[in-house]
């Protein structure tokens, strides 16, 4: 069974619960569900797809734990180089709450690793709440 196939069973078994969830109101339009509940998932494409056509109305949020283990992935050169970065990487998504405090640790986490450059920072920070 490929993936897309996959994920769409799993999205038709979440549409489901919600269905009978909110079965004495009219939330379906033409197989549609429109409420706002909230889906946290990995930052893979064909989930998020799925969830928008399955789920228009949900609010599909990316996990900040999903996002930090790729980050780790994506960054794995760094910190061959540098013992330090990934508690680092880690203090930024999970040590503070303010966005003022976040973006200081972040900016200050590209300033000391020179990765003002990096595409996917740049994507994945510009992505962000």
């Amino acid at each position: 069974m490929s993936v897309q196939v996959q994920m769409f069973v799993v999205l038709t078994i979440i549409k489901r619960k919600l269905m009978m969830k909110y079965q004495t109101s009219n939330i379906f339009h033409n197989d549609k569900l429109h409420t706002k509940e909230k889906i946290l998932t990995d930052l893979d494409v064909i989930t998020a797809e799925a969830i928008n056509n399955i789920l228009p109305q949900t609010n599909h949020q990316i996990c900040v734990w999903h996002v930090y283990q790729d980050s780790v992935k994506q960054l794995s050169h760094v910190s061959v180089g540098f013992v330090s970065f990934v508690n680092d990487l880690r203090s930024c998504f999970f040590d503070h709450e303010e966005e003022y405090y976040v973006v200081n640790a972040w900016n200050a986490l590209l300033d000391k690793y020179d990765l003002q450059q990096n595409e996917w920072l740049q994507q994945i920070y510009g992505s962000r709440d």
